[in-house]
């Protein structure tokens, strides 16, 4: 078993694979019986750092709107 830096661990994981990301995800399994390697394309790793810059990019939308409404209300 791999494990990418940084990567968090959250449950057991099956022997002869690689994990990363947050939380940790297969992204390569070793094939025993044939010892032949499934690899997954570098671009389609998971990248937590976009991921969570989405999220708190989502969240300003939606209290700038909420707070546009607010506003709004208050003019009245």
């Amino acid at each position: 078993m791999k494990i990418g830096a940084g990567s968090v661990v959250v449950k057991d994981v099956p022997p002869n694979v690689t994990v990363v990301g947050i939380p940790g995800k297969v992204v390569q399994r070793k094939n025993c019986e044939r010892d032949r390697l499934y690899k997954v394309r570098q671009e389609s790793l998971p990248d937590p750092l976009m991921e969570t810059l989405t999220e708190l990019c989502n969240a300003i939308d939606s209290m700038e709107k909420r707070i546009e409404t607010l506003e709004g209300m208050l003019k009245k």
